[in-house]
Formats: structure tokens, sequence, C-alpha cells
């Protein structure tokens, strides 16, 4: 059964650190306050990217062309780095990666339960969604109702188990644009309490990473 509208007090607004995805996710627990003091400061980041060679920071291992995948069993698809283009193994931890790109052709929904992306449950491993365009919306089983814009981010931790729906916030017209990445989590807190947050465009600045580039600290 869904609750009715409303924020619960699982919800909180904090950075979900990608950088810890990338990183030490076998070694922390996603959006969980106490992994925040292992992700380099922003300082940290920005000095990191002015004095080490990017092949210091992260190494290509190899590319390869993603895959397109239909995640809800009609005819909207998502292109997938992995698992269709990048092994289970090789993934390993991280599950599942999706681009998406579409034009919203419905509009937005009026209904506080109802959401293009429908109710459906997950537990055991995290989740972290950027949109880069459009607005994102949710709701959970915990009573969370939530948009957010963009560029934001939003996270769950779905821990013992949570179900949740997506989408519903744009215009007719607007173009959704963003991925999503399925994080595994050690054994040891596969149960803990499910949570969910979301991270405003304030929160995630931008810093220069070399001549002419910028990166977008989605945590730190």
């Amino acid at each position: 059964p869904h609750r009715p509208g409303g924020l619960a007090s699982r919800t909180k607004s904090q950075p979900l650190s990608l950088s810890t995805l990338l990183r030490a996710v076998y070694n922390v627990r996603i959006a969980h306050r106490s992994y925040l003091s292992l992700v380099p400061s922003l300082m940290q980041i920005q000095n990191s990217c002015k004095t080490m060679p990017t092949s210091i920071l992260m190494g290509v291992k190899r590319i390869a062309r993603a895959g397109i995948a239909h995640p809800f069993g009609d005819e909207r698809s998502v292109q997938q780095a992995f698992p269709s283009a990048v092994n289970e193994k090789e993934a390993d931890p991280f599950l599942m990666c999706d681009y998406f790109e579409a034009v919203e052709r419905d509009g937005p929904s009026d209904d506080p339960d109802h959401f293009p992306v429908d109710w459906h449950p997950h537990k055991g491993f995290s989740i972290a969604s950027y949109l880069k365009s459009g607005t994102g919306r949710h709701g959970d089983s915990l009573g969370n109702r939530q948009s957010y814009p963009t560029p934001g981010m939003q996270w769950m931790n779905t821990g013992s188990g949570v179900e949740h729906a997506e989408g519903g916030a744009n215009k007719v017209g607007d173009r959704v644009q963003g991925f999503q990445i399925w994080i595994n989590v050690p054994s040891e807190f596969k149960l803990d309490d499910p949570e969910y947050g979301t991270v405003e465009p304030s929160q995630l600045p931008q810093i220069p990473a070399s001549d002419g580039v910028k990166a977008r600290v989605l945590a730190g």
C-alpha cells in the first residue's frame, strides 16, 4: 500500500557521492551520512584536477557500444551501458546504467499517486539518478512525493524494500534527459531501512577540470 502524499521524515536533501560510487562503493553505505567523511572535499577535488593527469584520476579500460533496452516492456527504450555493453563481472559492483532521453507527450500528472513509470518494488541495492534536463518527480511507499529541478539528482537506498514510481512533472514537449545507475551494496547493508533524498542544482557546483573543461561535482 502507498502512503498518502507529503514528505516523510526519512526524506533528506544532501549530496550523494557519485565519487564514492566510483571509488569505494563496497566500503560504505550509499546514501548514509557516515560515508561522507571518505569523500574528498571540493578543494581536494579541484586541486587534484589541476595537478594530476586525467589518466591517473580514471583510466579507460575499453570503449563499448551501449545496448538498447526496454525496461518498461513497451516502446519506451533506453541506452544501456551495463549490463548490455559491459557484462556483470566487469561492471561489478554496478548493476545497471541506463541513459534516457524523451520528449514529454502526456503533460504533468495532477494525481499525487499517478506516475508514468508505474509503481514497482526494489530491494537490497542503491539507485542514483541524475537529470540533465526536464524536471524529476518521485513517489515511494515511505510517503515521499517530491519533484526536483535540473541539473539535479535523486538517490534512494532501497534497503529492506521499497516501492516507488517516477515521472509526470513535465509539460508537453519538454525534453527529459539523464541517466540512472544501480549499485550493489555489501550484504550487511542490504536490510537497512530504505531512504530517499534529492540534490538541488545549487549543491552541484562546477569546477575547472582542465583547459576549457568543467566538471560538475555531484558530491564532496
